[in-house]
């Protein structure tokens, strides 16, 4: 009888590459159609064709990948909030988390204050490594408090234990799911 070996995939690296610089996401946002960009490559992509329509004046854009026609939220908007508005992907965040022992990670909050502090924890709502005492203020502060705080000894269970808090803008209170099943679409 012949052995056979489980083979692990490997990731497919381009599914964390922007479409637009070609370089690996940073700060991934996504368009309405799904496709995720650079927050800056997105942004400037945005004041670069955003185009107004119709008597209106609605602001729309085109997705650079499969060209569906995205509406701004606001009319006033400029491309700066805008790329701002879109979530998050929080999938390519949580798996870009270099977890390697070797490598100390410094807290990301104190960093932008020019202050190099070892951080100890990590924040799954903000995607940010921070310091004991940056872990403290989101015991002060009501909008913090509800933020989940594991060690980053643990984050290599961050892979397994993807948690996703974008608001869903059908159904009203309930966050996003994989599937809705009563639309039957993802």
């Amino acid at each position: 009888m012949a052995e056979s070996k489980l083979e692990i995939p490997s990731i497919d690296r381009d599914k964390f590459r922007c479409p637009i610089c070609l370089e690996e996401v940073r700060n991934p946002r996504d368009l309405p159609c799904f496709h995720t960009f650079c927050k800056s490559c997105i942004q400037t992509y945005i004041s670069s064709t955003a185009a107004c329509t119709g008597d209106q004046s609605v602001k729309t854009i085109e997705c650079p990948v499969c060209r569906k026609s995205i509406t701004a939220p606001r009319n006033d908007i400029s491309s700066e909030e805008w790329a701002s508005c879109l979530p998050q992907n929080k999938l390519i965040v949580s798996m870009s988390v270099n977890n390697e022992p070797s490598k100390r990670k410094m807290c990301m909050c104190c960093q932008k204050r020019n202050k190099t502090v070892e951080a100890k924890h990590w924040c799954k709502t903000c995607m940010e490594a921070m310091c004991d005492d940056c872990k403290s203020y989101h015991s002060y502060f009501p909008t913090l408090q509800n933020h989940k705080i594991v060690s980053l000894v643990d984050v290599e269970n961050l892979k397994n234990d993807i948690e996703i808090y974008e608001p869903c803008p059908l159904h009203r209170g309930k966050f996003l799911e994989v599937f809705c099943e009563d639309h039957d679409q993802l």
